[in-house]
């Protein structure tokens, strides 16, 4: 899984959540843990709740 960096694009990490949103509940859980723990190395603090919420909202989609 590729890891999340200062160069990482927006658009990219949305693809990645909305396609572990249609995945299993553990691909999802997978997708989060690796997420969090890159943007710990890049020096972010993001709780785990919010990357669940960004990942519900990016499964659902932008609302017309």
């Amino acid at each position: 899984m590729a890891h999340v960096t200062s160069r990482t694009k927006l658009s990219e990490l949305k693809a990645r959540l909305r396609s572990a949103g249609k995945s299993d509940q553990s691909g999802a859980a997978r997708v989060v843990r690796s997420d969090q723990q890159s943007l710990r190395v890049e020096g972010y603090e993001v709780r785990e709740e919010v990357l669940y919420s960004a990942l519900r909202r990016a499964a659902v989609g932008r609302p017309r």
